[in-house]
Order: C-alpha cells, then structure tokens, then sequence
C-alpha cells in the first residue's frame, strides 16, 4: 500500500488534485460494481439441456421461468400467443383418415 492509500478522503484533498479525486471515486464505484457483479455471478447455475427434439426443453425453461418470477418480453408474450393459437387450429383441423377413424369405431 502506498501512503497516500491510507488517507482519508478529507487529506486526500491536501495531497491529490481535484482530477485524481474525481479519478479515485470513480474507480471505487467501478470496484463497487466489479463486486456486486461478482457475487452475482457466483449465485448464478449453468445448465445444459440435451434431448431430443420435441422432448421438452423449452418449455421446461419456460417452465422455471415462470416459477422463479422472470418474467416474459411483450415480443415473447407475442410470440408464444402465436403458436398457441397455431397449435389450437392445428389440434381442431381433423384429417380425412383420423374421421374415418372415429366414425369406425363408434359403429
């Protein structure tokens, strides 16, 4: 440590000028913020998902999404409303063999 590291910020006007002052406290909120995000990076899990396609692994993560309260852009709130209602008319439309099907078995 150097001497003047061990100044408190009142001496500090004495020995620095008044642009390494402005320098030092910037750098301290540079170190504050270096530390938070530090410590949030630590908390943070990495996980990687295999499988199959189709198998679930998207709605699993929007699954957790959900749980742990992040919450969804309107682009993806959009986007999602799209392919439900696409997955609705999908499961409505019938084709010709499944109505054969169905009328098969219920005569």
């Amino acid at each position: 440590m150097t001497a003047r590291s061990l100044l408190c910020d009142c001496c500090l006007r004495t020995v620095w000028s008044p642009e390494e002052i402005d320098q030092h406290a910037h750098s301290q909120q540079i170190d504050k913020q270096l530390r938070k995000d530090r410590s949030k990076y630590r908390r943070q899990v990495k996980l990687l998902l295999l499988g199959a396609g189709e198998s679930g692994k998207s709605t699993f993560l929007k699954q957790m999404r959900i749980i742990h309260g992040y919450h969804f852009s309107h682009e993806e709130m959009a986007e999602f409303r799209l392919t439900i209602y696409r997955n609705i008319v999908q499961g409505m439309k019938v084709s010709p063999v499944t109505s054969a099907l169905v009328f098969a078995t219920r005569f």
